[in-house]
């Protein structure tokens, strides 16, 4: 149904003569993923079982999860950004190229990228269960 409603959306955007590339953005970039993390979660795949003696192990595995977790909202974050800079929407605020790139961009990009971070490490440290012999 959710993929009848878009096919209709896109159709409709087509009649008016609207550009369809923010359309392809989502189907292409936003969506896929969401669905394979459903399915991760349906399956119970991003759940760990370890024993005591591996709990180390584990909570490293979970942060190196959580920093890949973290780095994608950065990278996401960035393009976002870019598509914000060539749309003009960044130029209607009167900033300049060097203010928006070099100052503005990796102050927000380390501000979302630790908030991130902590957010992902504190979910994946949840996800540990440890399982008795």
């Amino acid at each position: 149904m959710f993929l009848y409603s878009l096919m209709g959306f896109a159709f409709l955007l087509a009649i008016f003569g609207i550009d369809l590339a923010d359309l392809v953005i989502i189907l292409g970039v936003i969506i896929p993923p969401y669905f394979q993390e459903k399915l991760i979660k349906r399956l119970g795949l991003d759940k760990m079982e370890v024993v005591l003696d591996d709990i180390k192990l584990a909570r490293k595995k979970m942060i190196k999860r959580s920093l890949w977790q973290a780095l994608l909202v950065a990278l996401i974050f960035l393009v976002t950004a870019i598509y914000l800079w060539t749309s003009g929407m960044a130029q209607d605020g009167f900033y300049t190229f060097d203010f928006y790139f070099f100052k503005t961009i990796p102050l927000l990009m380390l501000i979302f990228f630790v908030l991130a971070f902590f957010t992902y490490y504190l979910i994946n440290r949840r996800k540990i269960r440890i399982v008795e012999d």
